[in-house]
């Protein structure tokens, strides 16, 4: 069941059988379904993640780093698009105090991040993220 009004688009309750926000919305489907036009559900587009490569570009010189783009982009995916090249570099440094460590689990496919890396990689030039200069 849809967690959206099928009309309005506007968040429901999460119960059983309701495709409506109210009543107001539920009358106007009617009408519509009485002139002959369907009411779909409307679909909400899937959220797509943006990487800058410009970002990237700064970040590894500003800081002297060497990881390639998409190790980058794998750090970098759960933080706020708007997180200074300093959080980033902190979040990519300091978060991961044995960066070594790391790297080699996520380059370990045999390991659970190795593994999400691994996804990761394949979906990441899919519909799913965008690349911006």
């Amino acid at each position: 069941m849809p967690t959206t009004c099928i009309v309005c688009g506007k968040g429901i309750a999460d119960r059983k059988g309701k495709l409506y926000c109210g009543d107001s919305c539920k009358q106007k489907a009617y009408v519509l379904r009485k002139e002959g036009i369907p009411t779909m559900p409307i679909v909400k587009e899937p959220e797509i993640i943006k990487f800058s490569y410009a970002e990237y570009d700064q970040w590894s010189k500003e800081f002297d780093q060497e990881e390639s783009f998409v190790y980058y982009c794998f750090l970098r995916k759960n933080l706020a698009p708007d997180a200074s090249l300093q959080l980033i570099n902190n979040i990519i440094t300091d978060t991961y105090k044995d960066a070594c460590r790391l790297r080699d689990k996520i380059l370990n496919e045999a390991t659970a991040i190795g593994k999400d890396f691994v996804e990761f990689e394949k979906q990441m030039f899919s519909s799913k993220f965008a690349i911006v200069a």
